[in-house]
This record gives C-alpha cells, sequence and structure tokens, in this order.
C-alpha cells in the first residue's frame, strides 16, 4: 500500500490510509496473527532511475527501514514529499526475522 502527498494539498492514493506504525493482529483466541507496519518516508532525492525516500522515525521509536528506493516511472510527477509503506509479518516471524 502506497500513500502519498505531494506537498500542495493534493494526494495520491495508490492504496492504504495511514496508520500507526505497528499494528498487531489477533485471531479469536487471542493469538497473535501476525503483524502490519506502516511506515512513512519523506523525499530525499531523485537519482537517474529512482526516487530515494528516508524514514520519518515515529516519536520515541527506531527506524525500522531507513531508506526506500523506488523506480521513477511507478512515482507520479510531481515526486510526494510523503509516502507511506505497509509492510505485513507473517504469523510465527517476528520482528528480527526468526521464525
Amino acid at each position: 500500500m502506497l500513500d502519498s502527498n505531494n506537498g500542495n494539498g493534493s494526494s495520491t492514493t495508490f492504496t492504504g490510509t495511514v496508520h500507526p506504525a505497528v499494528e498487531p493482529k489477533q485471531t479469536a483466541s487471542g493469538r497473535a496473527a501476525g503483524k502490519v507496519l506502516h511506515i512513512q518516508f519523506r523525499l530525499n532525492k531523485a537519482t537517474e532511475n529512482t526516487v530515494q525516500y528516508r524514514e520519518v522515525a515515529q516519536p520515541g521509536q527506531p527506524k525500522v527501514a531507513g531508506t526506500f528506493y523506488l523506480q521513477k516511472w511507478v512515482v507520479p510527477q510531481p515526486y510526494p514529499d510523503l509516502i507511506t509503506v505497509t509492510v505485513s509479518i507473517p504469523v510465527g516471524v517476528d520482528l528480527a526475522g526468526r521464525s
């Protein structure tokens, strides 16, 4: 999912909305059903073939992704100042990637 705001009051929505950084999901039994991270990135620069975004750290939280690159052909122009990337972590996988 990717949301963007080009800074001039208009926005482009690919899919999704802005959410808290981590949303733990639960099944009916109360067990964890995976996590969904919604990470905001701010436009940093355009390179020859890509648009580079830097993660916007949430207050009191460490960064989880750092830098994010998108191919220029997929990013609308003018390039959005802010985007939100959604990552789903399946059941049985912790944030360090161990099963």
